[in-house]
This record gives structure tokens, C-alpha cells and sequence, in this order.
């Protein structure tokens, strides 16, 4: 499979990527994290074979009601809801500073039916780590009977093999990098690319 770099989104730098091919279209795909970067259509006229068609223009991600978000560092947990009210991604966020305080959250807007569109945990916390608490989100989506909220992990690790597996069996998730001295603004472009692209 062909292979070329790129600038992920989600991971937050240049990686390796896949070139794939599905049906008529050429896509270019993170080889980290399985993010798809680019896809453009194939041309199927009388042009070249080989002639590419405009890249597909992705539509704006569609705003979100409330996202239940849990960070623990004051600073990043403010610019992770100035990023999600700016950019229109959410009308409401509701900030935790830990696992702990996050589950309760949940619990909370379930009693209440307060509908989640999404859930943001940061990987790395005091008290409960948002790993453990997103297997505890899915043990009580089970007990209830309820859809699996959709999950975009928040952390400064790169993606490995068990972070890999952790998203697969708490899928549906994603996660994005938070960088390293990213402007807000760069930041807040990487996120809604990141979540045009899993939540369409």
C-alpha cells in the first residue's frame, strides 16, 4: 500500500499515512490513528484516468447540544469550552475537572434526560482516568439500556498498540492530541476537524 506524509489532525502532526482507494475515491489515511485526512472523487468522464476531481469539500460539523467534558487542568478544561462555544461545535458544555466529578455528571444528565451529544475525557487524571471512566460510562449505558454516547478521548500521549485497543472496544471513539504550544486557534481548527470527521 502506498504510503505518504501528512499533517493529522487528531494526532496533531506530520505522519505516515495509507493512500487506499475505495470505489471511485482516493483516500489518505493516518496510519496511527485511522483518521481519514483527504479524500478526493476520481474522475469518471472522458479526462485522463488518472485526472483527480476537486477535493470533496467537507461540511462544517454540525452544532452540538451539550458535551459533557472532563479535564483536569483549569487552563486546558477553559480553552476546551472557549474552543467548543466558538467554534459553534457545542451550544453548552458542561466542565469537570476529574473522572470522579464527570460520572456524576453523567448520571446526572441521565436522570435529568439531558440528551449528550458528546463526551471528552482526558486520558490522564487524578481520582479516575478517563480510560476507566469511559468503561464505567459504558457499563452503565449497558445496565440502562441506553446508545453508546460517542467518546473523543483528550491527551498528550501518542497513540499506541493498547491505547489502539482501548478505543476500538470503547468505540464509538476517537481521540486528538492536545500538541505541544498550540495557539487556541490551531487548536480549535484540529478539534472541529477532528470531530467533522467522526461525528459527520
Amino acid at each position: 500500500m502506498p504510503t505518504v506524509s501528512d499533517f493529522c489532525p487528531s494526532c496533531g502532526g506530520r505522519v505516515t499515512c495509507d493512500v487506499k482507494m475505495v470505489g471511485n475515491k482516493k483516500q489518505i489515511v493516518c496510519g496511527n490513528c485511522q483518521f481519514k485526512i483527504s479524500e478526493k472523487e476520481i474522475a469518471v468522464s472522458n479526462a485522463p484516468a488518472d485526472a483527480l476531481s476537486a477535493v470533496t469539500a467537507p461540511a462544517g460539523p454540525r452544532t452540538l447540544g451539550t458535551v459533557l467534558s472532563a479535564e483536569d487542568t483549569a487552563g486546558i478544561r477553559a480553552a476546551l469550552h472557549d474552543a467548543l462555544i466558538a467554534k459553534k461545535i457545542a451550544k453548552t458544555v458542561v466542565s469537570t475537572e476529574n473522572g470522579f466529578e464527570a460520572l456524576i455528571a453523567f448520571h446526572k444528565a441521565i436522570r435529568n434526560q439531558v440528551k449528550l451529544d458528546l463526551l471528552i475525557l482526558d486520558v490522564n487524571m487524578p481520582i479516575l482516568d478517563g480510560i476507566n471512566l469511559a468503561v464505567c460510562i459504558r457499563a452503565a449505558e449497558k445496565a440502562a439500556g441506553l446508545p453508546k454516547h460517542p467518546i473523543l478521548f483528550f491527551t498528550s500521549n501518542i497513540i499506541d498498540d493498547p491505547f489502539r485497543r482501548a478505543l476500538e472496544y470503547l468505540a464509538p471513539a476517537r481521540y486528538i492530541n492536545k500538541g505541544e504550544g498550540n495557539s487556541g486557534m490551531e487548536f480549535g481548527e484540529r478539534l472541529a476537524a477532528v470531530l467533522r470527521g467522526f461525528l459527520g
